[in-house]
Order: C-alpha cells, then structure tokens, then sequence
C-alpha cells in the first residue's frame, strides 16, 4: 500500500466525518490504519470517529495511543479529555486538563469548562 492510498481513506475518511457519516469515516481509517497502524494523527481520527459513534472505550484506546505517540499534541489532549468526560471518567479528564495547562491555556480553559457543565 502507498502513502497516497492511505492519504486518499483518510481523505475519504474526513469527508464522511464532516457530513455527519461516522461509520464511513471509521471504516476509511480503519483502512488507513491498517497501512500506518503508529501513525498517530490516524489514530487520533479513530479515537474521534468512535467518540462520534459513542462507543467511547474504542475512542479512549486510540486517543490515549496518539497522545502516547505524539506527547503533547493540544488537539489530541483535548479530545480525549472530552471522551472521558462523555466515558465518565471525570478524574481522567482533570489528567487531561492539568496536562493541557502547561502547552496550551485555552485548550486547558475549553476542557475544564467541559467538565464542569
């Protein structure tokens, strides 16, 4: 497999995401997946595909390997705080907020108010 034909489903992938069809978009980057399974930006659309689909121990699994693999990724932080919240697990998200405190405040003061709505 190519780096363009994983490029073209995670292409596919946002398109879906972005029209609200979720199950596509997993599929798309399940594949892309497949190809690059470290990638962590492809994991992180994993995680996010899940999360939409509300099947938040997937999305908690795929979002924690992104953040393990790209250490300090705001994005990344954010939205697994706002799984965990969805998840339950409100102490795991005060985790994600202290650790957003130091690399990024807004995302830090976005995921804090997310937690206490």
């Amino acid at each position: 497999m190519t780096d363009q034909e994983c490029q073209n489903d995670v292409e596919q992938g946002n398109a879906a995401l972005t029209s609200g069809n979720f199950a596509v978009a997993l599929a798309c980057y399940l594949r892309a997946l497949d190809k690059q399974p470290n990638d962590a930006r492809i994991n992180s659309k994993v995680g996010v595909a899940y999360y939409k689909l509300k099947n938040y121990p997937f999305a908690i699994k795929h979002l924690e390997y992104a953040a393990e693999l790209k250490q300090g990724d705001r994005d990344i932080l954010y939205t697994l705080g706002l799984v965990y919240i969805k998840a339950g697990e409100k102490t795991k998200a005060m985790s994600m907020y202290d650790r957003l405190k130091k690399i990024s405040v807004d995302k830090a003061e976005e995921l804090y108010k997310a937690i206490y709505s």
